[in-house]
């Protein structure tokens, strides 16, 4: 792994649309993230993304430093996924992205969840040491496939006390969990992050386009990104 060269960048950049992404890691450049930021035993690839190239992962994470102003408080993320040798039939957690944290209290977490709840996407967020204090929503009719790119956007508001999962540009999940519940410190966010147990670390999966706000992306915004972003079949 030392002799691993991880092409990736994050920019501030222009955008079609009306909020700017705090940051971009689209995996285009020749610099970027230290190579201690790729853990696992796995190799890091780099292959044909949504635009230009993605990151192929299968036993690896990369960890993300939080942008300034992302908070627990308000932001989005949204991604592009692409399954490699799983589907929604795959009876094992696939864990998409990760935060938690330093105080160990608040934890987000979008992951494909195992038997006997899911195969399909859930959003986790909250206190990690009071039930009380998260909320955990699910969307089951996920039918995502071997080979075929899916969107993503995950947004949380305390102000609106609001949470939202989109899923191939459509609001299709969320909660309005109690201003209580969110948090405003962030750890770095984990792409690819080990699943909790029983987890397949021989799944594999391709991303693209992992972009940060730091405010909620409307329903508007996440379908017309969508829309002018999706790959044509």
């Amino acid at each position: 792994m030392k002799h691993t060269v991880i092409a990736l960048f994050a920019v501030l950049t222009a955008s079609v649309f009306a909020v700017e992404p705090a940051a971009i890691y689209d995996f285009e450049g020749t610099t970027g993230l230290p190579e201690s930021a790729l853990k696992g035993k796995g190799k890091i690839e780099f292959v044909d993304g949504v635009k230009g190239k993605a990151v192929k992962m299968a036993d690896n994470t990369l960890n993300i430093p939080c942008p300034e102003g992302v908070t627990g408080e308000t932001g989005s993320v949204a991604l592009w996924i692409k399954p490699v040798n799983w589907d929604h039939s795959t009876k094992e957690f696939v864990s998409f992205l990760f935060n938690q944290n330093k105080s160990v209290t608040g934890r987000m977490h979008i992951y494909k969840y195992r038997e006997p709840d899911g195969l399909g996407i859930t959003f986790w967020y909250g206190n990690t040491k009071n039930d009380k204090l998260k909320t955990v929503t699910a969307y089951r009719k996920a039918d995502y496939q071997q080979g075929e790119w899916f969107f993503f956007v995950m947004t949380w508001d305390k102000k609106s006390n609001l949470t939202s999962l989109y899923y191939n540009g459509k609001r299709v999940t969320g909660s309005r969990p109690g201003q209580a519940v969110f948090y405003k410190e962030l750890g770095d966010f984990i792409l690819n992050a080990v699943p909790f147990n029983p987890g397949n670390r021989g799944n594999t999966t391709v991303y693209d386009l992992v972009r940060f706000y730091k405010t909620p992306l409307s329903a508007s915004e996440v379908a017309k990104m969508y829309e002018s972003e999706k790959p044509a079949k």
